[in-house]
């Protein structure tokens, strides 16, 4: 495999631009590694001593920036794999990582997938849910299964919305009822129970 070309990530790291298979790919080392390695821009480097550069060097700094940010907050597992690819891990060791995790239960999106609805379902509509699930790379079968009660949730983080923002407003004024009537709608909860709800809030 040929070095393509080396760029500096700070005053000791680098990302290594290399073609394998006729791709381009990229690592991150350290400059005592470029040296121990003899990476250099346009040199050709052995495939074992990419192979021992993967498994002895990058398999375990993946694994320890995952840990790392982990410990910080939760991330689904293509949040975590892009995060990984930000810090320029090829796939192959991105690929061990989340296996690893996965398999230790660190990473697990369906426990990912309750905790965030747990946290966000009381203020957020089921359509804002599950967009902002599926953006995080969330599949759809966890999703709907995660949501399956979701109804309830829904209901209550209605109530609690039309208790918060309503609290000055006056809604027997046509134009403040429509302002938010438009909003909670756009928000994603049905029309016919922002209408009820905000009903049932006036007539208090």
């Amino acid at each position: 495999m040929k070095i393509l070309r080396i760029k500096a990530l700070g005053k000791r790291r680098y990302a290594v631009y290399f073609a394998l298979k006729g791709e381009e790919r990229a690592m991150p080392l350290y400059a005592g590694e470029l040296r121990r390695y003899h990476v250099e821009e346009g040199a050709e480097l052995p495939d074992s001593v990419y192979e021992e550069i993967r498994l002895q060097i990058l398999n375990k700094r993946a694994l320890e920036r995952s840990e790392y940010l982990l410990a910080v907050k939760s991330y689904s597992a293509w949040e975590l794999s892009n995060k990984l690819r930000e810090g320029f891990y090829p796939q192959p060791v991105i690929d061990h990582a989340l296996s690893f995790l996965t398999g230790y239960g660190l990473i697990d999106d369906a426990s990912y997938t309750a905790r965030y609805i747990e946290s966000h379902g009381k203020r957020k509509s089921v359509r804002q849910l599950r967009m902002e699930l599926a953006g995080k790379g969330i599949g759809k079968e966890i999703i709907e299964r995660a949501l399956e009660s979701s109804e309830q949730r829904e209901s209550e983080a209605l109530v609690n919305l039309v208790a918060r923002r309503c609290q000055s407003a006056d809604l027997s004024d046509q134009k403040e009822w429509n302002k938010q009537l438009r909003y909670f709608t756009a928000k994603g909860f049905p029309f016919d129970e922002v209408k009820r709800q905000l009903m049932l809030y006036r007539s208090k």
